[in-house]
């Protein structure tokens, strides 16, 4: 068996944490301007599982009434 090794991720630089949270932001502003010009793109996760929640729900009442 081979040992385990770890594995060392370095800290962001204040430059690099400067240039991703600015990235971040350009990327908030064009979500908002899409969302503006066509309306909302995607759903909201807690959207989506009740809409899963609901399917599966009527699935198995209708296997029960069978």
């Amino acid at each position: 068996m081979t040992p385990s090794k770890q594995i060392v991720i370095p800290r962001l630089t204040k430059e690099q944490q400067r240039r991703g949270l600015q990235a971040l932001a350009e990327l908030e502003r064009f979500r908002d301007e899409l969302a503006a010009k066509y309306g909302k793109l995607t759903p909201e996760s807690w959207e989506l599982l009740n809409q899963s929640r609901d399917e599966r729900t009527r699935d198995l009442m209708r296997a029960v009434e069978e």
